[in-house]
């Protein structure tokens, strides 16, 4: 029971730590260029929003 249970806290807290990097780096640089596709439109509507 205990690996199946550490399995999914560890995904949501290595999600949650990648997620306050990439807030932290994108707060003090411009953000990179975003990728062609659907990914890239959407992080442009953002961008655009904020």
């Amino acid at each position: 029971m205990a690996n199946n249970n550490i399995l999914p806290i560890m995904l949501v807290v290595g999600v949650g730590i990648f997620a306050v990097v990439a807030l932290a780096k994108k707060e003090p640089t411009p953000p990179p260029p975003p990728p062609p596709g659907e990914f890239g439109v959407s992080i442009d509507s953002i961008i655009e929003r904020i």
